[in-house]
C-alpha cells in the first residue's frame, strides 16, 4: 500500500483471498481460515474491513458483515469477514457451496472513519454524502453499517438510508434523529469482481 491505497493488484489478491476462505470454510466447516491467512502476511497493518456477497447479474446483496473499526491486521480481518459473510453473519441465511459459481465478492478497506457529532436530524443528514460515504450505526449491542457502494445504488435521500439502516440493527427507524445514537462516518477503497470469479476492478466512487 502507498500513500494512495492499495494498488489494482493487491486488490484483487484480497478479493481472491476472501473467496478462498469462503469456500474453503463451507466445504470444511471446521475451517479456521489460518491457511488463507498465512497467505497474506504482507497486510499486516491495522485496519477496517467488509465484504460483500452479492448475486449475479442483479448485485443484490446475499452476505455483508465487518468492522469499520481496525482491530485486526488486515490479512486476518479479512478472512474472518468472508467466513462470516459466506455463514449469514447472523442476517442473512448461510450460503451454500454451489452459490459460489453465482455470487460476486467485494472488498471494502475502510478509511476516515469519522463520529457525526451533530446532533439534530438535519445536521445529521447534511453531514453525510450519498455515493462518498458509508455509515454505522451504534447504540448498545445494536449496530449495523452501509457500504458507500451501497448507500450509492440504494438511490434514497440520506433520511431513507439512516431509517433503513437503524431497521437493519433493530432500531427504531427514526432512532437516528436521538443524540444518544451514535452515527459514523467512513470512506472505503473497494475492489470487487465483474462477475462471479472473474476480474477484479476497483469501484470508483
Amino acid at each position: 500500500m502507498d500513500g494512495k491505497g492499495y494498488s489494482i493488484s493487491e486488490g484483487r489478491a484480497l478479493v481472491k483471498a476472501a473467496r478462498n476462505a469462503m469456500e474453503l470454510s463451507l466445504v470444511s466447516p471446521g475451517f479456521d481460515g489460518a491457511a488463507v491467512e498465512g497467505l497474506l502476511g504482507e497486510y499486516s497493518e491495522k485496519a477496517g474491513v467488509f465484504v460483500t456477497i452479492a448475486h449475479h447479474p442483479t448485485d443484490t446483496v446475499r452476505g455483508c458483515t465487518g468492522s469499520a473499526w481496525p482491530r485486526d491486521r488486515l490479512g486476518r480481518a479479512l478472512v474472518q469477514s468472508a467466513i462470516a459473510a459466506s455463514e449469514g453473519g447472523g442476517k442473512f441465511i448461510p450460503m451454500a457451496h454451489g452459490e459460489l459459481q453465482d455470487v460476486t465478492v467485494e472488498v471494502s478497506i475502510i478509511r476516515n472513519v469519522e463520529r457525526i457529532r451533530r446532533k439534530t436530524p438535519l445536521g445529521r443528514k447534511n453531514a453525510i454524502r450519498i455515493g462518498k460515504d458509508g455509515v454505522f450505526v451504534e447504540y448498545g449491542f445494536n449496530s449495523a453499517a452501509v457500504m458507500p457502494t451501497a448507500a450509492s445504488k440504494a438511490n434514497k435521500d440520506v433520511g431513507s438510508l439512516l431509517s433503513g439502516l437503524c431497521e437493519q440493527a433493530g432500531l427504531h427507524e427514526s432512532a437516528w434523529e436521538r443524540p444518544d445514537i451514535s452515527l459514523y462516518k467512513f470512506t472505503a477503497q473497494v475492489f470487487k469482481e465483474t462477475e462471479p470469479e472473474g476480474e477484479v476492478a476497483e469501484v470508483r466512487l
